[in-house]
């Protein structure tokens, strides 16, 4: 690994895709963590499987957009960059992306509760889908992760976080880091680190990285890249802090500090 993105919600904003916290969020007014949970699902998985049906339907008519686009070219162009997205849609591939980590499962398929077989939904619904299993015969659900469950990809962030070098960057774009440990990550991480959220999130210390880039994610990726590109020509030898003054970006985030 060279490059480790690391995206939320807010890549897909402006392709339509509402964010998941937040006005006007997904989950603004539900009782979200309750009804799209493990125990929820076991109460209504019809309701909930009508819920993901409706997501289902905006992410197939959602159009990738420029931040899609730009950082499956820059994968292709450098087979080093490792897309991981917490995102349940599949815009990053159909913008290119020639592989996308997906932790919390896509939407676009179903697994079997047996043994995990995924079934290819394409562009379908659930309803359109076979009530169970063509291999074992057990009955099939959204291949999405829920609120109280594992996630199986959790372990591969894990493990790539843990083979990160010096000469290694970590972009973080559009999530508060409320589901996962953001801080924690880019804490520990040795090499670049860089930030683009639209705006401050009181789960993520923006003194931890190098450069933070506060604007919509379409907007700023083509500056996120261009750093990155500066960042690879200084050579592998070339510490962060040659990019940027880290000790004065932490200072003017000590002067203004997150609103709370």
């Amino acid at each position: 690994m060279r490059v480790l993105v690391l995206s939320g919600s807010g890549l897909s904003a402006e392709s339509g895709l509402p964010t998941f916290r937040g006005a006007g969020g997904l989950y603004e007014g539900m009782a979200v963590e309750e009804f799209l949970s493990k125990d929820g699902y076991a109460r209504r998985p019809d309701e909930v499987e009508a819920w993901l049906d409706e997501l289902r339907a905006a992410s197939v008519a959602a159009v990738p957009n420029a931040a899609h686009a730009a950082l499956a070219d820059y994968q292709l162009r450098h087979p080093d960059t490792v897309l991981c997205t917490q995102n349940v849609d599949t815009l990053l591939e159909r913008a290119g992306a020639q592989e996308v980590i997906h932790l919390h499962g896509r939407l676009d398929q179903l697994r079997c509760l047996g043994h995990a077989h995924p079934l290819p939904l394409g562009q379908g619904t659930r309803t359109q889908a076979p009530a169970r299993c063509p291999r074992c015969g057990s009955r099939l659900r959204s291949d999405v992760v829920l609120f109280g469950e594992l996630a199986p990809a959790y372990r591969v962030l894990q493990a790539i976080l843990r083979r990160a070098r010096p000469v290694d960057a970590l972009v973080v774009i559009g999530t508060e880091g409320s589901l996962l440990p953001v801080n924690a990550f880019v804490g520990a991480f040795p090499g670049l680190r860089l930030l683009n959220n639209l705006h401050r999130s009181d789960s993520i210390d923006a003194r931890l990285f190098h450069h933070v880039f506060e604007a919509p994610a379409a907007q700023a990726i083509e500056e996120v890249l261009a750093e990155l590109e500066a960042w690879r020509a200084a050579g592998p030898d070339a510490p962060p802090a040659a990019l940027a003054d880290v000790a004065a970006a932490r200072a003017r985030c000590l002067a203004d500090p997150p609103e709370p």
